[in-house]
């Protein structure tokens, strides 16, 4: 590094901090593990047997409802990219994109991710319940995730990926850099960016404070609004009832 602020140093006209890709997941706590699972479904829900049917009965309808959103708001869905890096292939999506905020495009993608398995147990515990079934987590690869790719007001170009499967991880991917561009802009601060770097900038102050205001608040308060929005929801009734 000394190496090459020596044979470069001389080219840079300013220098600054700032927040650069950020990822968050998200995470159902009290639905991580096995007997929370069990409880959901026989306590709360009031389904005798947790059978494979029973811990898919929440993933159809979620996907139906992406389906539905999507329709209504003419929201792209297309396959996640082979061989090419999905900023790269949803770029022209936010071109076209003419509203201040929204859901740009969904890609649909095949990916390994953690879920749970129902199986009949080969002995049966003493009692002879026919309603019971052994129900571990695991990892499987199916297609199971959905990224949606939203611009936000404030934070700018962002993406959310969600598994349609129980326990419905949920990943936030954001840019501090986009972010400062969407704050500039707001200021009417001029600026040239190149990817992850301004290269050029009419206030270097005004950079520096929009960096500033990039705080974990924010990025949780808008985090938590896509969420809100595009993640598998659970019924009043049932996110009062408490998990073990």
């Amino acid at each position: 590094m000394d190496r090459l602020s020596e044979l470069l140093g001389h080219h840079v006209q300013f220098s600054y901090t700032a927040w650069d890709r950020i990822v968050l997941n998200g995470y159902l706590d009290r639905l991580q593990r096995p007997e929370n699972i069990v409880h959901f479904f026989r306590e709360v829900v009031g389904v005798p047997s947790v059978t494979p049917e029973v811990l898919l009965s929440r993933t159809a309808p979620y996907r139906a409802w992406v389906t539905r959103d999507a329709e209504e708001h003419g929201v792209p869905i297309v396959p996640a990219p082979k061989g090419q890096r999905k900023e790269e292939m949803v770029a022209p999506y936010y071109r076209q994109f003419a509203a201040p905020e929204g859901v740009v495009c969904i890609l649909t993608s095949v990916e390994q991710g953690r879920t749970f398995v129902s199986y009949t147990p080969r002995y049966a515990p003493s009692g002879g319940d026919p309603a019971y079934r052994l129900i571990h987590a695991a990892r499987k690869r199916f297609l199971h995730y959905y990224y949606f790719y939203v611009l936000d007001p404030v934070l700018g170009p962002m993406s959310l990926r969600v598994a349609t499967f129980l326990p419905f991880t949920l990943a936030c991917f954001l840019n501090g850099h986009s972010f400062l561009a969407q704050e500039l802009t707001r200021h009417g601060i001029g600026f040239r960016k190149d990817d992850n770097a301004f290269l050029a900038v009419d206030d270097l102050a005004g950079l520096e404070a929009a960096g500033e205001r990039l705080t974990p608040r924010l990025i949780e308060q808008r985090c938590d609004h896509w969420a809100r929005r595009l993640a598998p929801s659970f019924s009043t009734a049932e996110r009062g009832r408490p998990c073990p």
